[in-house]
């Protein structure tokens, strides 16, 4: 019997689609195998996808370019394994890096500051230059940027009434 009693766990199994298979027979030391089915998934894939069935028939038929059947059955295109497009697309819209952009109809998004991070005023001879680092929408906290703080404040005054 499998206890696992940590949710985060159990919840990246269920992700990863992972299967705890028992054995049959009763064993008193028990070992968990975990075997990736993503080639097995991506293989099934391929034969209900119609562009890569296309090109299977061609390999049939005699045709010999980048394309080939690997001895496992799997469709690659120069040695690299042929995934459907869909599977690629789920997958990354499911991963924890992937960052949901709202464009607009022409394809094009608005970036909004999202926080401050810090301030710096750089000295030249005869003027002091306030910047602030600013933690921008769409992006990760490792890509803030350092902008001009009077232009920030000019187009996005909400985000230093926030600070205050």
């Amino acid at each position: 019997m499998l206890v696992v009693t940590q949710p985060p766990l159990i919840e990246q199994m269920k992700r990863l689609e992972l299967e705890v298979v028992a054995p049959d027979t009763p064993l008193r030391l028990m070992t968990l195998v975990v075997q990736p089915t993503l080639l097995e998934r991506i293989k099934e894939k391929q034969v209900h996808d119609v562009e890569l069935q296309k090109i299977r028939a061609k390999i049939v038929d005699g045709y010999t370019g980048d394309f080939l059947v690997d001895n496992q059955g799997m469709l690659r295109f120069r040695g690299r394994i042929c995934v459907p497009v869909e599977d690629i697309l789920q997958e990354a819209h499911r991963a924890p890096y992937a960052i949901p952009l709202e464009l607009r109809e022409d394809l094009s998004f608005e970036e909004q500051p999202v926080r401050i991070f810090a301030r710096e005023v750089k000295k030249l001879r005869n003027r002091d230059i306030p910047y602030v680092k600013v933690l921008w929408s769409n992006h990760d906290k490792r890509e803030v940027m350092w902008e001009l703080e009077s232009a920030l404040q000019e187009r996005y005054p909400h985000l230093f009434q926030m600070e205050s």
